[in-house]
């Protein structure tokens, strides 16, 4: 008798998981994401063997969210009777790579399905990612008192850096004291530049206490940073 009434009971709690556990037909995706992220996470919870809603292995499936590496919190719940909930925090990309991909503020390799064409292009040759990103973090945060941005950094094989300013402006930095040639470039750039009829279309800041300066008509002037600026013009 006792073996009976086990399993009868434990045929109305399979009879039951089979009538609870309906197919998901149903999914949310909750984010701030772009339609490709949320069309990338569609595609991939689609590969997943999901029987019914009470057989999702939710852990398995964050662990294949989580391998798109933008997806940096997930979040994977069931809604009974046949939803499944995904929320998703993304990785921000701070910047582009020349080669392809992009880059974390942290400067992690990131694979993502969109295209951000207003990020700023790295094009580093010596120093890693993160370290590219601290040189960038350093120069932005000075160069936007002024109100510039930064479209491009590179770092040549000697380990010089230059930037290419939203402007177009061109500036050499060379590889070190980058923050002082960049304070004495902006301050040439108040004195002189700002509200000069010539067009700069390079600045050169490797100097110990100066900048070189060319024009768009060829015209090249070089300028001391002291108590005033005394200026030379070689056109």
């Amino acid at each position: 008798m006792i073996v009976f009434v086990v399993c009868v009971l434990l045929g109305g709690v399979a009879v039951g998981w089979q009538t609870l556990n309906y197919p998901v037909s149903t999914l949310t995706i909750n984010g701030e994401l772009t339609p490709l992220e949320r069309a990338t996470i569609s595609d991939l919870l689609a590969a997943q063997d999901v029987v019914g809603v009470l057989n999702v292995d939710l852990e398995a499936i964050q662990r294949v969210l989580q391998s798109l590496g933008w997806a940096h919190n997930v979040a994977v719940r069931r809604e009974w009777p046949d939803r499944l909930v995904v929320a998703v925090s993304k990785v921000q990309p701070v910047a582009r790579r020349l080669d392809g991909g992009y880059l974390s503020a942290d400067g992690k390799d990131l694979e993502l399905p969109d295209v951000h064409g207003e990020l700023p292009v790295f094009d580093i040759r010596i120093s890693t990612a993160a370290q590219a990103m601290e040189v960038f973090r350093l120069l932005d945060q000075i160069v936007s008192r002024e109100g510039f941005v930064i479209r491009e950094l590179h770092e040549d094989g000697l380990g010089e850096w230059q930037l290419v300013l939203g402007t177009g402006l061109k500036v050499s930095l060379g590889s070190d004291q980058l923050s002082e040639r960049m304070h004495r470039l902006l301050f040439a750039y108040r004195s002189v530049l700002r509200d000069g009829e010539r067009h700069a279309e390079y600045i050169d800041a490797r100097y110990h206490s100066g900048v070189a300066v060319r024009f768009s008509d060829m015209g090249i002037l070089t300028a001391s940073i002291g108590s005033s600026i005394p200026l030379t013009d070689d056109n």
